[in-house]
């Protein structure tokens, strides 16, 4: 199952909208999970996860 599908335990939905091309979508989130929407020039480098539960997510720009 996708974060793209309501699942029993889904406590959040994010709805997001590119206003440029309309194109749309919507993500469930349950406890714990996380949306991340990152716009140009920013994008996602890496995600790192830690043994006590810290995540660490690396923001980039692109040149």
């Amino acid at each position: 199952m996708s974060a793209h599908e309501r699942r029993d335990d889904s406590i959040v939905r994010v709805t997001a909208e590119d206003l440029a091309t309309r194109e749309d979508g919507v993500v469930y989130l349950a406890e714990g999970d996380y949306a991340l929407i990152p716009t140009e020039p920013l994008y996602l480098d890496s995600t790192v996860r830690h043994v006590n539960g810290t995540v660490v997510l690396t923001l980039k720009r692109r040149q």
